[in-house]
């Protein structure tokens, strides 16, 4: 039945046509209804309609007054058709079983019977309930066969249809033992419409026989519940697809951090192999597996669906050389890194797992934007501007406020393309006030600090917090992006340092390994072996020493490589070209003066310059202008972010180690076994040992070449 509801009349249409009206209300008015081919059906958009259950009495004072309090969403839903005119049904649903739905139309029943129950629909117990874990044991033995067993098939599907796409469901049928319906659900699967299909199938084809065991039936159902093999491998190689290699040109290159998700996943060097090995286990197992880490799973479901939103709905919508990027890029905690476009990532050499990376660890702690060019170093072949795409990364991390704490579950970033954002650099640091005024730039003026105006006469630099070069004005300084700013302008960068715009760390690393000291010192003598002279063969205490035991051994390799009295030539004191440890010096450089703003003269006898330095906010940066040096320079000791060698010329200059000491002394163990401690002394060879020894180095001793040897 279906009432007709117009400004205050509420009626019910009866299935003769008539109509009863359920408020008795003398103002009510009939309802017109117009064809609408947006509904393909007739319509009245001033108006709802509602619709109530065969089974429930219409005159009950809860029934009217559920009519009576939902007539004030027809006001609503009016509103929200103006605001959006593609919006079509708007449906409300009530736990008592009235359905009010907005246009009023004739309401037609799918069957000769009006079976329609609002609280039976899918969208209705999706929103009304919260997602379960369900699983349906069938008895199956002789004893329910014929009607029962019809009933019982009728009563499973009807509970499957009760089971949405957030739901989790398995089910088994059992006699003398029980079994899952359909073999390859060995575990609770997504209730969703395939599967319930597959489902549907298996219980419709059950067949009754055996004698019953509800022991068995009961015991598989608490063993799925409480196993955490959770979920359809389909539908979470579902979440995954986008990190399918043949995604990349539309999505964006892909790399995933390199982790221990799951026991059996084979680890790869290569970022595309380990994606490949990743899938093929995820279509086996899911991320509730026991054999899975399911934390670092579904962390990895999560960032993969964030990620690929951010491409779909930005990054695609965005013209990227419009602002001068090559690349966009996300990395999350969860282990994915995306990269658009797909060719940008040719270029990429940043590490795949996100802690590891140096933008991701400075960005996290670090607030603003962080800066950061390719590191070179001076022995690094120079870049070609005009041939090689020079690229720097600008990287923020993501701040989400949850329960008054702040995290950071994701660093984005863009990578420019360092010529574009040059030609920016020169415009955005130049001072383009009064121009052509008194403070216009001229031979016999006072000049402005204008990059672009002047760049053949002012220097304008960008250097991040560690004193490395990021852009220049001077397109010859292109080629060395990335370095030390010593190496580009050691005199400007003495000065910030001299300022204390930088400070300077140094920390020592005790196990390094470096090359050996080379040598020409040579000489001739046997190889390998100790020459004893007369007073030894003459002082029988050498016969009984550890040489007389060192030489017998040498005696025993002679003869068996036939080399032991060959001479060649060795290096003296038997040096060899292993590599020997040494001390570096590791030197750091970073910011410590904060000022916004910082001028300075750097005076350097025969000239001088001014040099003006500003902090730039929400940023890692120092811009940096200067003055060209008039003079060929000032007499500076270089500065030098490189390793070295420390050389402990003076032992009592050398640097202090700390070490902390145990804060109590074991001198004692109740569980050692001391009953041997002593006894070294009793060990020595017998005198028969003895005697063969000397017998068979007199033998060998006897010879002529051997006598000379010793002499």
């Amino acid at each position: 039945m279906c009432v007709m509801c117009a400004c205050v009349r509420v009626c019910v249409q009866t299935e003769d046509g008539e109509e009863e009206n359920l408020l008795e209300n003398p103002f009510s008015l009939e309802l017109e209804f117009v064809d609408d081919p947006n509904f393909k059906n007739k319509v009245n958009y001033s108006s709802s309609a509602v619709q109530i259950p065969t089974d429930i009495y219409k005159g009950s004072p809860t029934i009217l007054n559920e009519l009576n309090w939902t007539q004030s969403l027809e006001r609503l839903f009016i509103d929200n058709r103006r605001e959006d005119s593609s919006l079509r049904w708007q449906v409300f649903g009530s736990a008592t079983g009235v359905t009010r739905y907005y246009p009023a139309t004739p309401w037609k029943a799918p069957n000769k019977i009006d079976l329609y129950d609002v609280r039976r629909r899918p969208w209705y117990i999706q929103g009304a309930s919260s997602p379960k874990d369900m699983v349906i044991i069938v008895d199956v033995s002789g004893s329910v066969s014929g009607l029962t067993l019809k009933l019982m098939k009728a009563s499973v599907m009807e509970m499957l249809e009760t089971l949405t796409d957030d739901d989790y469901v398995n089910v088994a049928s059992f006699s003398e033992k029980a079994e899952a319906l359909v073999p390859c659900f060995k575990n609770l699967v997504q209730a969703n419409i395939r599967n319930k299909k597959i489902f549907k199938e298996a219980v419709f084809h059950m067949q009754a026989k055996g004698t019953t065991d509800y022991k068995s039936g009961f015991t598989f159902a608490f063993e799925q519940l409480l196993n955490t093999h959770r979920g359809d491998p389909l539908v979470t190689w579902h979440y995954f697809e986008s990190l399918l290699p043949n995604s990349f040109e539309s999505e964006g290159h892909v790399f995933i951090a390199p982790r221990e998700y799951c026991n059996e996943l084979e680890l790869a060097s290569n970022n595309t192999e380990f994606l490949f090995n990743f899938i093929a286990l995820m279509e086996k197992v899911t991320p509730d597996s026991k054999q899975c880490d399911n934390l670092l799973l579904h962390n990895l479901i999560l960032d993969t669906g964030i990620i690929g939103q951010l491409v779909d709905k930005v990054w695609k919508n965005k013209d990227l050389n419009t602002y001068g990027f090559l690349a966009v890029f996300a990395a999350t905690d969860g282990g994915i890194t995306r990269v658009f476009p797909n060719k940008a990532a040719e270029s990429w050499e940043e590490d795949p797992e996100p802690f590891n990376a140096s933008y991701y660890r400075r960005s996290l702690d670090n607030k603003g934007y962080i800066f950061r060019a390719p590191y070179r170093t001076v022995r690094d072949d120079l870049l070609n501007p005009e041939n090689d795409t020079i690229g720097v990364l600008v990287s923020t991390a993501v701040e989400i406020s949850v329960g008054g704490k702040t995290i950071k579950p994701a660093v984005v970033g863009v990578k420019l393309d360092l010529e574009a954002w040059t030609d920016k650099f020169k415009i955005l640091a130049s001072n383009h006030t009064d121009r052509q005024g008194s403070n216009a730039c001229g031979p016999h003026s006072a000049c402005e600090m204008d990059c672009e105006a002047n760049s053949e006469d002012l220097l304008c630099y960008l250097l991040d917090d560690g004193g490395f070069l990021i852009m220049s004005n001077q397109k010859e300084d292109w080629n060395k992006v990335g370095m030390f700013f010593s190496e580009v302008e050691p005199y400007l960068m003495y000065a910030l340092y001299n300022s204390s715009f930088y400070n300077r760390k140094q920390s020592y690393d005790y196990q390094s390994v470096c090359e050996p000291i080379p040598t020409s010192s040579h000489g001739a003598a046997p190889r390998g072996a100790f020459v004893p002279t007369i007073a030894d063969f003459l002082n029988m205490a050498w016969w009984t020493s550890a040489a007389t035991w060192s030489l017998f051994q040498q005696v025993i390799a002679g003869m068996a490589y036939q080399s032991w009295f060959i001479t060649d030539e060795v290096l003296a004191e038997g040096m060899d070209s292993r590599e020997r440890g040494c001390v570096m010096i590791q030197t750091q450089y970073y910011f410590t003066n904060l000022n916004s703003t910082f001028n300075m003269l750097q005076d350097c006898g025969n000239c001088s310059r001014l040099i003006h330095a500003k902090k730039i906010n929400n940023t890692n940066l120092l811009f940096v202008v200067a003055e060209k040096m008039p003079c060929n320079g000032c007499e500076i000791d270089k500065l030098s972010q490189e390793e070295e060698e420390y050389k402990d010329l003076n032992p009592c200059d050398e640097v202090a180690r700390y070490r902390k000491g145990p804060s109590m002394c074991f001198d004692n163990n109740q569980s050692e076994n001391t009953s041997d401690c002593g006894r070294g002394h009793s060990f020595g060879p017998s005198l028969i040992t003895l005697l063969a020894i000397q017998l068979l180095l007199l033998s060998q001793l006897a010879s002529p070449s051997a006598l000379l040897a010793l002499l």
